[in-house]
């Protein structure tokens, strides 16, 4: 499932939306407003530098939508795909590589023009887009050459805990060379009363809630024990994963948390980075490797730019994405950024999860919202909807009408009376399909009758 949330037109209740395959257009103008102010600098310019520096092709999107809560699936969508290879290519040949760098200066070099040539009224925050991207050098190559990036720099240091599907990203950064300078320490509790000891007890390990007991227990310990000695001018970080990966005679999905704390500026006080990921390869090891390449891009980037548009576009760099055919190797349906690094405003999670879907980091985002119901935040499936009746409902919503409402209703109530005593309240679930939201290119490309 994908999905975000949608208030009705009464306004008096939240009603989950999901979005599968093809979107026409939700007319919200209050939606739109968001999408084109927050998103439209940073959309361009991540499509711009992925062709440049990845030689793939992606066509420019539209986006207009309101939801509250939103499912978005990718079933369906004709944009092509990111591409990027499986494999961590570390033995690529002279004249691969000698490409691949043509291909990455040629995009920065548009990159440079375009921002040359931007318009003087454009936003502060539009342009330091521009210059933030810059950074971002090693997009399209290899993963231990952005590992080996980060590890040059002895002002960005911090330690790795990761508890399932191996230590693979501590692996990339030990490898790389240079480590001294970005490892700590490398650490992984497996066993549940030696995580306990380290992070305090849980009622359950693979849970967003362990994640931030290892992150803020791995950075507390690297700030009190190095503080002194590296200096104020270091910023420090904290990278944790807490997974289930492929086990043996096991068929449990396999699913997990990954994040980071670190400073985004020298003295400033810890951001953070919070994803859930769903792991699609066969084995222990396949997935190891792809958790690898994905905690190695979060660390990268994080390193680079603190704009969550950036860092979520290319958290799979490098990686298989989802097609009509096949799952890809790893999927991203939830992400969080909370910090100092991640002011109010500075991104709407509407915006965030229609992107995620739109460039296949995710099949599907759920969006929930907020207590207070003016804002609106992502959440998992597997929790939302864990012992929850569901009602879903599929339509374009353009609008949402009071038909859509008392359908659902009707339907909530009627399950209601069936269910046992003591069921929770029904979840209502307002289905789109991507394309709805986003024409695609080969629609957006055709012309109008004369």
């Amino acid at each position: 499932l994908c999905s975000g949330t949608k208030t009705v037109a009464s306004g008096r209740h939240g009603v989950a939306l999901s979005i599968t395959s093809p979107l026409r257009n939700l007319y919200d103008p209050l939606f739109a407003a968001a999408a084109a102010a927050a998103a439209s600098a940073a959309f361009g310019l991540a499509s711009a530098l992925r062709r440049n520096t990845r030689n793939t092709r992606r066509k420019p999107y539209s986006s207009r939508s309101r939801s509250r809560a939103t499912v978005l699936n990718a079933h369906g969508l004709s944009a092509q795909d990111r591409g990027g290879s499986s494999k961590n290519n570390d033995n690529v040949g002279g004249q691969q590589q000698q490409h691949q760098q043509q291909q990455q200066q040629r995009g920065i070099s548009q990159l440079r023009r375009a921002n040359a040539t931007t318009s003087t009224n454009e936003s502060p925050r539009a342009k330091g887009r521009y210059l933030e991207a810059l950074k971002l050098k090693n997009l399209g190559g290899t993963f231990l050459e952005k590992a080996l990036s980060v590890n040059l720099d002895s002002d960005f240091y911090g330690s790795f805990a990761e508890i399932g599907a191996g230590q693979e990203v501590s692996r990339t950064f030990l490898k790389a060379g240079a480590a001294a300078g970005t490892v700590a320490r490398s650490i992984s509790a497996y066993d549940m009363r030696m995580s306990d000891v380290n992070y305090g007890k849980a009622k359950r390990y693979v849970t967003n809630e362990r994640l931030h007991q290892m992150l803020s227990t791995e950075y507390e310990e690297v700030e009190r024990c190095l503080r002194d000695l590296r200096g104020p001018q270091c910023r420090f970080f904290a990278f944790a994963s807490t997974l289930a990966a492929k086990a043996y005679r096991s068929d449990r999905e396999c699913e997990g948390w990954i994040g980071l704390t670190y400073q985004a500026e020298p003295g400033q006080e810890p951001s953070s980075i919070s994803l859930h990921v769903r792991m699609r390869d066969p084995t222990a090891s396949m997935q190891g490797e792809a958790v690898g390449m994905l905690g190695t891009n979060l660390v990268y980037l994080a390193h680079n730019t603190s704009d969550p548009y950036v860092i979520v576009n290319f958290l799979l760099d490098g990686l298989e994405l989802s097609t009509d055919e096949s799952k890809g190797r790893l999927e991203v349906d939830f992400v969080d950024f909370q910090g100092p690094a991640f002011p109010a405003g500075s991104w709407d999670p509407r915006v965030l999860a229609m992107r995620m879907v739109q460039w296949r980091i995710a099949t599907g985002v759920l969006l929930e919202p907020e207590a207070d119901g003016t804002s609106y935040k992502m959440a998992v499936p597997n929790s939302m909807f864990y012992k929850r009746p569901v009602v879903v409902e599929r339509s374009r919503f353009a609008p949402v009408t009071y038909m859509h409402e008392e359908v659902m209703d009707a339907c909530s109530s009627q399950m209601m009376e069936e269910a046992e005593a003591g069921t929770r309240p029904t979840i209502k679930l307002l289905n789109l399909q991507i394309d709805d939201l986003i024409p695609p290119a080969s629609l957006a490309a055709t012309r109008p009758r004369s």
